[in-house]
């Protein structure tokens, strides 16, 4: 009826990569006139730079991994970013922007969450990543100690400091971070 406002929310979130997308609106009026709109949307992509320490590391530079970036309080993740970390520890991310919770984990050390980071332009997120997880379960408990004894004067797993050698280091490493717990993965 004539005056009466009618009003439609939509509310869309872009699971993919930076696109353009489109919303075409018809409207039609009590007189049968169409008036038709369009609004283009475009994602921007933004910058998300630091620093991952990982501790008790001894390796050299060129470790990679995966950043994940999920949607806030669910854990599902809308997009992973490969990132390789230079000699200090930094890296780069180009990813579209949103509000997300942003998550690392490398092999042996506990996945580390920021909540609810607002990424537009270029962000810098730090993250100090704790080591003893030589089993890979995000936890680092008697399995891990028991894979790092039982691999005592070998290399490969086991070698959490990454020198090379399974040593009374990695022992020491498990023992310092024994019962600590990474943040959860997603659902």
């Amino acid at each position: 009826s004539r005056g009466t406002t009618n009003t439609e929310t939509i509310n869309y979130h872009n699971n993919g990569p930076a696109k353009h997308y489109y919303l075409r609106v018809y409207l039609k009026d009590d007189t049968r006139n169409q008036y038709n709109m369009s609004l283009g949307l475009a994602s921007s992509t933004a910058q998300v730079t630091g620093r991952i320490t990982l501790e008790s590391y001894l390796g050299g530079p060129g470790r990679n991994s995966v950043m994940e970036f999920r949607q806030p309080g669910t854990g599902v993740v809308i997009q992973s970013v490969p990132i390789t970390l230079d000699q200090f520890g930094n890296y780069n991310a180009s990813v579209t922007s949103c509000t997300y919770d942003v998550a690392v984990k490398f092999p042996n050390w506990l996945r580390e969450v920021r909540y609810n980071v607002s990424v537009a332009g270029t962000v810098t997120l730090d993250f100090t990543l704790k080591n003893g997880d030589a089993t890979e379960d995000n936890r680092v408990d008697i399995a891990d100690l028991n894979t790092v004894l039982s691999r005592f004067g070998m290399s490969g797993t086991g070698d959490l400091d990454w020198d090379g050698l399974v040593s009374i280091a990695d022992v020491n490493i498990v023992l310092t971070n024994f019962g600590m717990i990474g943040d959860p993965p997603p659902p």
